[in-house]
This record gives C-alpha cells, structure tokens and sequence, in this order.
C-alpha cells in the first residue's frame, strides 16, 4: 500500500490538475472577441457553499471564484494566496499576513474578520464535509487589521497544505446566502450555475493578481 504522505501528494496532484481543468481543460484555441469560451469537464457540481462537499471536483470548480491563505504551485511548494507571508514562531502557532486592496465580488475589503469567519464557520459546522482540514485548529483570531493568528493542539508539518483547503468566504455569509450568490475573492466571477450539467464564469475585472486569461467561459 502507500504511505499517507504519498496518497496526500497523488491527491494533491489530481487537485491541482482539476482546478485547471474548469476553466482551461479544453482549451484547443482561443474564441474570438465576444465569443464565449465552453469548456468540458468529467464531473458534476451540486451545489456553490465552500466546504459543503470535500470533493476534489467542488475544490477545482469554487477554486475559480474563492481563494484560500496560502495555494500551491506546479510543484506542489506552498505559495501565496490570499496571505503573502506566514510565520510559524512555535510549533503549535502559525501567523499570515494578508494581501493588501482584495476585494470581495460585491466591492468590499477583505479583512482579517473575514479569515477568522471562514474558519469558525468550518470549525462550528459539523455538516460540512471539508471541516475535517480543520479539526486539529484550537484557536482562530485576528491579530491586526492584516493578519490572523491560527493556533493548533498539536505540531502539524502539513498545517499550510490543510489551510490550502479553506475558501474564504466574507464574513457573516449564511449558507443560504452561499447557495445563491458566489461572492469570492477570485479570478472569476459565476455568473450562472445549474446543479450538475451546467455553470458560467467571466474574468473579475477587480481581481487583485494577475488578470484571468480565460475570457467568459461556460463548463458543461
């Protein structure tokens, strides 16, 4: 059998694959101005509340439109997301500093309130699937009007692989709220979404990294 490090990484893989695959999987060539672009993917979605499924299939397709603390890059390294640094000053303590000007879909700032929500609301809500990331958290709360501290019950070598998980969503977002209305930080904006067959993405003009290079695309 494998060791549990190398399942992590052959899963961690087949994640980084899939976030890719929504948006850019097809891609042959390019449409042309006004054109939308359709991408075809071997998965269903049913339903935009980060965290509701631990599934790599839900992980790829919110990825789009949600970011989590810290990414990973194409060799699997731990890299920047929405915290461009992170301290680890003891064994059971780990501190981010957010990016500065994120801005939600709806116009407003992110802000450490927002982290904090993000995994409070993972921690507090036994039905959600991917809370199982977090239950090694003790604590979660806001240090500065920029960072956030996390405290764990004990040392966790794959601590930022596990925050890697967790979509930040802004803060006081019910589920309802959730279920119909993606309100992320990311590259995307969801602009139409069916259960399953079918969803629609367009670049977010406000996005704070580099500009999406997907123009409109819709998956089905």
């Amino acid at each position: 059998g494998y060791s549990r490090q190398t399942m992590n990484a052959r899963r961690l893989r087949t994640c980084a694959a899939l976030c890719g695959l929504w948006v850019f999987g097809c891609r042959a060539s390019g449409p042309g101005p006004g054109e939308t672009f359709t991408v075809s993917v071997p998965y269903d979605v049913d339903s935009l509340e980060p965290g509701r499924r631990d599934r790599l299939s839900d992980f790829a397709v919110l990825s789009n439109a949600y970011e989590p603390l810290v990414t990973t890059d194409a060799r699997l390294s731990i890299a920047p997301a929405l915290a461009t640094r992170w301290e680890n000053p003891d064994e059971r303590t780990w501190v981010f500093h957010l990016r500065r000007l994120v801005r939600f879909h709806d116009g407003r700032p992110l802000t450490p309130d927002d982290v904090v929500f993000s995994f409070r609301r993972r921690l507090d809500d036994p039905p959600l699937a991917a809370r199982r990331h977090l239950l090694a958290v003790e604590d979660v709360r806001r240090a500065s009007d920029s960072s956030v501290v996390i405290r764990t019950r004990t040392p966790l070598a794959d601590f930022l692989y596990r925050v890697r998980f967790i979509h930040v969503v802004p803060r006081g977002a019910t589920r309802a709220a959730l279920l119909s209305r993606v309100d992320g930080t990311g590259p995307y904006r969801v602009v139409s979404f069916r259960p399953g067959p079918e969803g629609g993405v367009q670049p977010n003009a406000a996005y704070c990294g580099a500009p999406p290079p997907v123009p409109p695309a819709v998956h089905r």
